[in-house]
């Protein structure tokens, strides 16, 4: 009984009316139907598979590019079993969703999910009149935090960040009351 890779080359052999070696053959079509097992496969040019396509010869873009795309969005490790690795660590993307970059990142606008007000890294406060400071709670703050304040109501009085608690709060103050109510805007990082 022939071995299924016997019957492939004596298929092959009779479409090319020639014989071939064991190492090589050269076809300008090859339909497999069934499993196909391949090691240290080369393609020049396109690899279509479902919805995704591999172009390794991408001249569309640049010369000497290669693309991946799909038709519909593309899932990486849809599984969440690992992380995301860019660049040799330049770009590293965890299995929790956080996103670390080596270098520096640029964008058109920074938006923060202020959904859990309990654990977001920017909000909003009033010092209210007659008084000296507000504690604001935030679950984000660390002993490392850089906190910014930035007053949105009139007010000669400069706010200070003080007493920074991790994982819980920083105080926002200022030297002496004032007559009126002081609304700030915050933002801390790390």
């Amino acid at each position: 009984m022939a071995t299924g890779s016997a019957v492939l080359s004596a298929s092959i052999s009779g479409l090319l009316n020639q014989p071939i070696s064991s190492n090589s053959a050269i076809l300008s079509s090859l339909t497999v139907q069934g499993r196909t097992i391949l090691s240290d496969l080369g393609i020049t040019g396109k690899v279509t598979n479902g919805l995704l396509t591999i172009n390794g010869l991408d001249n569309t873009i640049a010369s000497g590019s290669a693309s991946l795309n799909s038709l519909g969005d593309l899932y990486i490790q849809n599984l969440g079993a690992g992380g995301i690795n860019f660049l040799n660590g330049k770009i590293l993307i965890d299995k929790n969703g956080n996103l670390t970059i080596q270098n520096v990142l640029t964008a058109k606008k920074y938006n923060v999910d202020t959904t859990d007000l309990t654990s977001s890294s920017i909000g909003n406060g009033v010092i209210t009149a007659g008084t000296t400071s507000v504690t604001i709670t935030t679950l984000a703050v660390t002993s490392n935090s850089e906190v910014f304040v930035t007053p949105v109501s009139d007010t000669d009085k400069p706010l200070i960040v003080k007493n920074k608690v991790a994982g819980k709060s920083f105080d926002v103050t200022i030297l002496a009351p004032y007559a009126s109510d002081i609304h700030f805007d915050w933002f801390l990082i790390n």
